[in-house]
């Protein structure tokens, strides 16, 4: 889980002991579901590489947390983080206020609203909470120069890790400019007593967006205040939102929040919207086999002679247009 954990260690004891998940090899490849501290939470789509675990476990309260990226050419393209904390019920009090601390108190990243979120949606009554955050990132500043964070007061994102620096130099990775991430965060002890999160955030130029035209957080064509300026950036990021509340709603769902604690992103998810999609993909791709059998038919009738090449070319032209 986010380095955060760190000072509830300290606050509720004096030392902390850290480990690496035995159950997760290092440099290793993953997809699917995985499960972490009995937690089953899926990957996004594709094959992942572990680049790191880590975690601690003292008094009946335990956290464990891993890192996963992608790369495509030796570009930075993915980077993803689930982590969970729970106390099967020691010093819950204690923990419930320094979750407090770390997730609402309006000083560093948290679930409430700041100018560089592009969205914030929150549900809280009493310590559960259910958070999903979309933004964007200044991916050298996160890496390299983050923000001086007081981890009492808001959670480091696993850019501020040593083990993803040392994969991206190790492996001479180019660092995009710009990142867009969404972040996703449950705890309701009616539930469970643990606190699950989830970060992911991906290179926009390796999923079809045109190239970063400005490298930091203010100037940004993703920044919510500039955006309305770069229509194709505004564009991208909206399907992004939709995507990110899809896996939000699939977040929900693995951890198992009941109907009051889930969050209403109808405005960008319904499972219908998604069904209907998935609809006309299918038949936008079996129109498309229908049209490649009916050429390859064409192409044996003039390959034996049956068609002229005026007659091929003619029913040929039929069937594109």
């Amino acid at each position: 889980m986010k380095k955060f954990i760190i000072f509830l260690f300290l606050y509720l004891f004096s030392f902390n002991y850290s480990f690496a998940d035995t159950s997760f090899k290092w440099g290793q490849k993953y997809e699917g579901i995985i499960s972490i501290r009995d937690t089953k939470v899926s990957l996004p789509e594709g094959v992942w590489t572990l680049i790191m675990t880590d975690g601690w476990y003292v008094k009946g309260i335990e956290s464990r947390y891993a890192i996963f990226v992608q790369e495509e050419n030796n570009v930075f393209k993915d980077i993803v983080e689930i982590g969970v904390l729970g106390s099967y019920g020691q010093f819950q009090g204690a923990i419930d206020s320094w979750m407090q601390e770390v997730f609402f108190y309006n000083r560093d990243d948290g679930c409430y609203e700041k100018k560089e979120y592009y969205l914030t949606e929150v549900y809280k009554y009493g310590a559960a909470f259910n958070c999903f955050i979309v933004r964007h990132e200044e991916t050298w500043k996160e890496l390299f120069l983050p923000d001086d964070v007081d981890s009492r007061h808001g959670y480091l994102k696993p850019f501020n890790n040593s083990w993803v620096r040392k994969w991206i130099r190790d492996n001479n990775i180019e660092v995009p400019k710009i990142m867009l991430s969404d972040m996703h965060a449950f705890f309701a002890k009616s539930v469970s007593l643990k606190i699950i999160m989830k970060y992911h955030a991906i290179n926009p130029e390796l999923y079809g967006a045109k190239k970063t035209k400005f490298s930091t957080e203010e100037d940004s064509e993703y920044h919510k205040h500039n955006i309305e300026k770069h229509p194709e950036a505004k564009k991208f990021m909206e399907n992004f939102i939709k995507q990110s509340a899809a896996r939000h709603v699939k977040f929900e769902n693995e951890v198992k929040a009941k109907k009051r604690h889930k969050l209403n992103l109808s405005k960008w998810y319904t499972p219908e919207n998604e069904r209907n999609t998935s609809k006309k993909k299918n038949k936008k791709t079996k129109n498309y086999l229908n049209l490649a059998e009916q050429l390859r038919e064409l192409k044996e009738l003039y390959d034996q002679g049956i068609l002229t090449e005026e007659e091929f070319t003619k029913a040929k032209k039929k069937l594109l247009n």
